[in-house]
């Protein structure tokens, strides 16, 4: 991942999908000018992911613009820049689970499937986590594996509305993934934890916690695809 790009990002450029391989990057936001550089898939999902890089409101052409902290962005575990100046000596223990299971992906609508699928569960726990409307669900039940019942609506307004939504779908999820396939989901996506340190919960090697984040995040893919799309992706 360049840090060029990253910059011109930061500065208010722009990135947007030229193949099915890479994203090209601009230095203003309205594509002015030639693209400066490309980024793969892989980068642009993760970047994504971690809230750095998101839509450009009131456009149509799927436009990204950096949406991260420009600021201290080295003190950030999963910011773009803190994977640039990340030692290569301490990559293979220190990065998450997550980014190794995505960047594996050969196929890139795989790659955006899972991505999607995580972004859609980081988001509906944040949602939940911190609208008053959804006091009275027990979001911990997620993390300890158990079903999700009960909850609030909340007062008629749109920030609870989305809290609303959130619920319904989280208690779904709880519905259809067996409880310790939530409990992995929280340390996979919302504590973006290691391989090493997943395996040593479960008690097995760190190869077969990849393999077993795959099976589970492709699973959470097929919930969402199936059983509770969310309003972006309703046609």
């Amino acid at each position: 991942m360049s840090a060029r790009l990253i910059r011109a990002l930061q500065r208010g450029g722009c990135a947007a999908e030229a193949s099915e391989t890479h994203w090209s990057v601009w230095r203003a936001s309205d594509r002015r000018g030639r693209a400066i550089g490309k980024l793969s898939i892989a980068d642009v999902e993760l970047l994504r992911l971690n809230g750095d890089l998101s839509l450009l409101g009131g456009t149509e052409d799927g436009r990204l613009v950096w949406t991260g902290r420009v600021d201290s962005l080295a003190g950030r575990a999963i910011s773009a820049m803190a994977l640039i100046k990340e030692p290569e000596v301490q990559k293979h223990h220190a990065r998450p689970l997550l980014h190794r299971i995505l960047d594996g992906r050969a196929s890139p609508n795989e790659r955006r499937s899972l991505a999607q699928a995580a972004r859609d569960f980081a988001e509906d726990v944040e949602c939940a986590e911190n609208s008053y409307s959804a006091r009275g669900m027990n979001w911990n039940a997620i993390s300890a594996g158990t079903r999700i019942d009960g909850g609030q609506q909340g007062a008629p307004n749109q920030r609870a509305g989305y809290a609303a939504d959130a619920a319904i779908r989280m208690r779904t999820l709880s519905h259809h993934l067996p409880g310790e396939d939530l409990k992995f989901l929280w340390r996979l996506i919302v504590d973006r934890e290691t391989r090493y340190a997943i395996a040593q919960w479960l008690a097995v090697t760190p190869s077969q916690s990849e393999v077993r984040g795959r099976r589970v995040l492709r699973d959470l893919a097929a919930v969402y695809d199936t059983q509770v799309k969310r309003p972006a992706r309703t046609s």
